[in-house]
């Protein structure tokens, strides 16, 4: 009886497993008959077409066009020998339309696309030569600042925009030429002053490698004057703020725009060094409608100074309305030394 029962037990277990392994199969072909049914896309409702001329070349190929959609990156295809394209959309609406290609100067056209065949604008894309760089904050800002790069050619006002990423780098191609830059946080109220640099010239295949120091209110470092011009050099000094100063080998000017937040009355403090009686002063003036006054500075190692009456213990006072004003040092003695600006509405306030 009891063998009986054991050889029960064993075809009980045997029918289990057989069953088990059946249904194990059936769900496995129509898992496998799942994966291998064909993957279904919603078609193209639309095509967009188009040209590219590469100025100055025999071949046209490999312009990027790229379509996007407030920002968003939608599709993108590449030009041939012949500058043609064309690019499949599953939907249409208004899109931006960017071509770029390395050394060329990108061109962005906004297109409305319809059902059916569009036909896209007719580009010709410039030689030109890469301004690339990052921002450097000299405080880091509390929230993420919005960057504007603007690049005018000085010759004819043709102005470039570019919005820096927030990795706080930049790269913009623009046609040979003379240019003024521009780097501002556009973001209200802010504390930084703008960045600018006037002069910079560029050439078809350079590449101009730019470093924005943004400064905060109401510190500004001497070696990032928006111009500097004679005479005037950047020297290195490990004692200097940022391990940089200005200083004049003769006739030669630093000028600083400065962003004032509000109309009032300001004090200028410089941290300075002076060796001797023979150089220890500078020329300073705000603005070209004001005169100049003589800053005498104080002698010995790097001490901060403030802009004093000449022979007296008072300071100067200057009167500067709200908005972008423009502060001069010039050179009056040779080895006179500046290393970083204070401007304050606090008399009493020192650095």
């Amino acid at each position: 009886m009891i063998r009986r029962r054991g050889k029960l037990r064993v075809k009980l277990i045997l029918a289990t497993v057989a069953l088990l392994w059946l249904f194990a199969g059936c769900g496995g072909e129509e898992a496998d008959k799942e994966s291998k049914s064909p993957v279904t896309s919603t078609p193209d409702v639309a095509t967009l077409t188009g040209k590219v001329t590469l100025e100055g070349a025999d071949e046209h190929d490999g312009v990027n066009v790229s379509l996007f959609s407030d920002e968003r990156f939608i599709a993108e295809s590449k030009t041939d020998a012949d500058g043609n394209y064309s690019i499949g959309l599953k939907k249409t609406g208004r899109y931006t339309l960017k071509f770029t290609k390395d050394n060329f100067v990108t061109v962005t056209k906004e297109i409305d696309i319809v059902e059916g065949e569009n036909a896209g604008p007719e580009v010709t894309l410039e030689p030109g030569g890469l301004i690339q760089g990052s921002v450097e904050f000299e405080v880091k800002p509390d929230d993420t600042p919005q960057m504007v790069m603007t690049v005018v050619n000085e010759a004819d006002n043709r102005k470039f925009v570019l919005k820096v990423g927030k990795d706080e780098k930049y790269l913009l191609t623009v046609p040979p030429g003379i240019y003024t830059i521009t780097i501002e946080d556009t973001t209200p109220d802010s504390k930084f002053t703008p960045f600018k640099k006037e002069g910079v010239e560029v050439k078809v295949g350079d590449v101009i490698l730019i470093k924005a120091r943004m400064s905060t209110w109401p510190y500004f470092e001497a070696e990032d004057a928006t111009e500097i011009r004679g005479l005037m050099k950047i020297e290195k000094d490990p004692l200097a703020s940022g391990g940089k100063y200005i200083v004049g080998a003769g006739e030669g000017s630093a000028r600083f725009d400065i962003m004032f937040p509000e109309t009032g009355e300001y004090v200028i403090w410089g941290r300075v060094l002076a060796k001797d009686g023979g150089s220890d002063s500078f020329f300073v003036g705000i603005n070209i409608d004001q005169p100049e006054d003589i800053w005498d500075l104080q002698q010995g190692a790097w001490t901060w100074d403030q802009v004093n009456k000449r022979g007296g213990a008072n300071p100067v006072i200057f009167k500067i309305s709200k908005g972008m004003n423009t502060l001069v040092i010039r050179n009056r003695e040779v080895n006179s030394k500046l290393d970083k600006i204070f401007i304050t509405s606090d008399l009493s306030a020192r650095p």
